[in-house]
């Protein structure tokens, strides 16, 4: 009996022994499958990390390329704006050296005709003031020889009426005196009959003296008239000439007076034109200004453009060792990926680190945006290397998939993390 009580103990301890070791086998299958299980998914997730630190390793070979082909691009463009800024200073110092030359030449041309102008302005105005003097003296003579024309018609008719007086005087009392005498003698002849033939012949003879004397008198005197009227129109021939002279003078006057007028507008117009040379060299003055204010402003934009392209270069550098640095941090998360606090600091940090970069490559665009506008064509949001980063891989900067690693989850929720949040992978407690 106590046999069969001890063999029924032994029995029930051996069953119970036997069901501790199904337990024991029962809850270490499950546990090996959970780990498993576990390990699959850190595999899946190691293989993500990796995929994700080859997509990072791409972005960062295609970022430190964009950076290298913009700093290229850049260093190009700049050197290509300093040429075209020294080309175009060349230039305009050229054209400013030509306009000056040009302008010194115009200013003594216009220096010369001044001058010339002037000398024959007052050429002019001493022939013109000879002229009046001769008119003046045209004038004075004009009526001079008026005065003494009429003073000789005067003199002339006068003296011809006396002499023409005297003459017919003396030959009517030379032919009254001979009538005279001729009554007488004929009266005497008469009376005295015996008065000689002879004497009466010579007193005929007397008589016919007298009669031609008389009349060769008449033709001296008749000579005289011929000869004061010969002076008469030499004067008037004379004064004729005086007067065609005295018109021709006017004549000239005139023209020289109109060639005075055409001067004055000449000297006129020249001022003007000088007046306008003078406006066209301030304008020009004022482009010249203009132009060295543009060259000093250019020279500025290009000292900005190249601070600009230094910050640019410190951006770069910063951002590759923003992105070796979160390179490897995933390196150290995935090949450390049992330790789970420094997992999740380490994860905080590359939040962090990305944030930092992403600012840090936004900070420039905006400073280009307020800068001067050289370029053509503002950068583009597609050129951006967060943006490039981010298009292609799977997720961006700040939502890298990550492992949940907390120690107080269900086996439920460990099961549904593989299949509703493929992001998430849970670790449970082995002593559960």
């Amino acid at each position: 009996m106590i046999k069969s009580t001890v063999m029924a103990d032994k029995n029930v301890c051996a069953d119970k022994e036997k069901s501790l070791y199904l337990t024991q086998v029962r809850y270490l299958d499950e546990q090996l499958e959970r780990l498993q299980l576990k390990c699959d998914e850190l595999t899946k997730h190691n293989q993500k990390l990796l995929s994700q630190i080859n997509a990072l390793q791409e972005d960062k070979k295609d970022i430190c390329d964009y950076l290298q082909h913009s700093s290229a691009a850049k260093d190009e463009k700049a050197a290509e704006l300093a040429e075209r800024l020294e080309v175009r200073l060349h230039n305009d110092k050229q054209k400013q050296e030509v306009l000056e030359l040009q302008l010194n030449q115009q200013q003594q041309n216009l220096q010369e005709e001044v001058d010339l102008l002037q000398a024959e302005c007052r050429k002019q105005e001493v022939s013109e003031q000879q002229l009046f003097q001769h008119l003046s003296e045209l004038q004075s003579l004009r009526k001079q020889l008026d005065s003494q024309r009429e003073e000789r018609e005067a003199a002339k008719q006068n003296l011809c009426f006396a002499e023409l007086m005297e003459k017919t005087n003396q030959v009517k009392e030379c032919w009254i005196n001979a009538r005279d005498d001729l009554q007488r003698k004929m009266l005497a002849a008469a009376e005295e009959v015996k008065t000689p033939h002879t004497d009466l012949l010579q007193e005929v003879k007397v008589l016919q003296h007298k009669n031609q004397t008389l009349w060769m008198e008449k033709d001296s005197v008749e000579r005289r008239t011929t000869e004061l009227q010969c002076q008469i129109d030499g004067m008037k021939k004379n004064l004729r000439l005086v007067s065609n002279s005295v018109s021709n003078l006017q004549q000239e006057v005139e023209k020289w007076r109109k060639r005075w007028q055409q001067l004055r507008v000449k000297v006129k117009k020249s001022c003007s034109f000088h007046h306008s040379m003078l406006d066209q060299e301030q304008t020009l003055r004022q482009n010249l200004i203009s132009v060295s204010e543009n060259h000093h402003q250019k020279a500025a934009e290009m000292d900005k453009l190249k601070v600009q392209l230094k910050e640019e270069k410190i951006c770069r550098r910063q951002l590759e060792e923003d992105v070796m640095e979160a390179v490897t941090i995933l390196r150290h998360i995935v090949t450390d990926s049992e330790t789970v606090p420094d997992a999740e600091q380490m994860l905080q940090k590359l939040k962090k680190i990305f944030q930092k970069t992403r600012s840090v490559v936004s900070d420039p665009t905006e400073e280009m945006s307020r800068g001067p506008k050289l370029q053509t064509a503002e950068a583009k949001p597609e050129r951006d290397p967060v943006f490039l980063m981010a298009r292609y891989r799977p997720g961006d900067f700040g939502f890298i998939p990550r492992p949940a690693w907390s120690l107080g989850e269900t086996e439920d929720e460990h099961q549904r993390a593989p299949e509703s949040e493929p992001r998430h992978c849970s670790v449970s407690s082995p002593g559960r």
